[in-house]
């Protein structure tokens, strides 16, 4: 019952979608016409209707949103950047100080951060706590 994955073409995908779209069978009959299951052709169909639907927008608000998204990203990475400086700053800092000082540091009630993040961010094993 070995049966090789077919592929499809877009064009090929686009014509079962458009038959999909016009409605005039039902998504079974389709499917057995061109030899495809029905859940690949509601797929198809409702990614025809999603691409068609950005074709209405226009650019400029597709624009706005990807400038939007890229505001986004370049902000958080320098997010990232900002609190990797800052750990990076505060675990030279705990360096110095002894293992008894670090481990006063640790709270076990806390609800942000569990006993084993707190141990590896101050640098030391869970096991030593």
């Amino acid at each position: 019952m070995n049966r090789k994955r077919r592929s499809f073409s877009s064009s090929q995908k686009a014509k079962i979608a458009l038959a999909a779209l016009q409605e005039p069978q039902t998504a079974s009959e389709i499917a057995r016409e061109h030899e495809v299951h029905p859940n690949q052709v509601g797929k198809w169909n409702k990614q025809s209707l999603e691409i068609l639907q950005m074709g209405f927008t226009s650019k400029r608000k597709i624009e706005r949103s990807q400038q939007d998204q890229q505001e986004l990203i370049e902000h958080l990475y320098q997010r990232i950047g900002q609190l990797q400086v800052e750990l990076d700053w505060l675990k030279k800092s705990l360096s110095s100080c002894s293992l008894l000082s670090l481990r006063s540091l640790i709270a076990p009630s806390s609800e942000l951060l569990s006993v084993s993040r707190q141990c590896e961010l101050l640098g030391f094993s869970r096991s030593s706590y």
